[in-house]
């Protein structure tokens, strides 16, 4: 994963909206959008929240 992808994912999994982590990236909200889908493909997982807890056991999140 890139480290946007995996930033995308840190905020994600800290409680923030699409739109706050496009603000903290600056990045569009349909960015963020594109990027959690990118990110969900690699992980094979078909949500969010599937995303962020995979990429948790797999060690990749910092938060």
């Amino acid at each position: 994963m890139t480290k946007t992808e995996r930033r995308c994912l840190e905020l994600l999994a800290s409680g923030k909206t699409e739109a706050e982590i496009g603000q903290a990236l600056t990045l569009s909200a349909s960015e963020v959008d594109a990027i959690l889908s990118v990110g969900m493909r690699k992980l094979g997982v078909g949500n969010r929240i599937a995303a962020v807890a995979k990429a948790g056991r797999l060690g990749l999140l910092e938060t």
